[in-house]
């Protein structure tokens, strides 16, 4: 009897951590576009994206914050997205202008940003050169 329980507590536990997983892609991808939308309102504005070389905010990382302050100081976003894990391989990268070798086409876009799943892949990104790198389903390229 004992071990049914554990057995179907273990069944319960991986089907949580899975759906816990997709719930965190799913906010990835809203993060991703709320921050293409406020990148558009910005340009809209300026005529020009924020400028920055590659930044992240990986593993409590300020350069992301620091380099797209001004959609949240413009008030296109209320705050920065930030990764729901955080830690390496799931967070959030942007470069302008966009030059990053891993990324196909990438100088051809005035921006890019990067982010990383864990369970669920998605057709409508393009994918990036490092596919599974550190352990995630997939890593994207997301251009304007």
């Amino acid at each position: 009897m004992i071990s049914i329980v554990g057995l179907l507590a273990t069944i319960v536990m991986v089907s949580l951590n899975s759906a816990w997983a997709k719930s965190r892609d799913a906010k990835r991808v809203a993060d991703i576009k709320n921050l293409k939308i406020a990148l558009e309102m910005y340009y809209d504005k300026y005529g020009d994206y924020p400028a920055s070389s590659m930044v992240s905010n990986c593993d409590g990382s300020a350069s992301f914050n620091t380099a797209l302050a001004p959609l949240v100081n413009e008030k296109f976003l209320s705050s920065l997205p930030a990764d729901p894990k955080g830690n390496w391989p799931y967070c959030y990268f942007y470069e302008k202008p966009a030059a990053y070798g891993h990324c196909p086409g990438a100088s051809n876009h005035p921006y890019l940003i990067i982010f990383s799943t864990e369970k669920t892949t998605y057709n409508s990104f393009v994918l990036y050169d490092i596919v599974g790198e550190g352990g995630n389903a997939g890593r994207y390229c997301v251009y304007p």
